[in-house]
């Protein structure tokens, strides 16, 4: 498990800055709400995911479009 360190809290709302660094830095991000009640029982779970390139375009069609005819 890594703790994440990096978060901003303003008022109410708390934001996580969190970039994996290797393969094994995705998968879920659990987060804890905690107040003057208590902690929150069940976490919020975020699934983060690697990313890899675009599909490749089909069906596309190019037009030339400019402003003098």
């Amino acid at each position: 498990m890594i703790e994440v360190k990096k978060f901003l809290t303003e008022g109410t709302t708390s934001t996580v800055f969190y970039t994996p660094q290797n393969m094994l830095g995705y998968g879920a991000l659990l987060c804890w709400g905690t107040n003057s009640i208590g902690r929150q029982k069940d976490p919020c779970i975020y699934r983060v995911v690697p990313v890899g390139p675009p599909e490749t375009m089909r069906n596309c069609v190019v037009t030339n479009h400019t402003t003098d005819s």
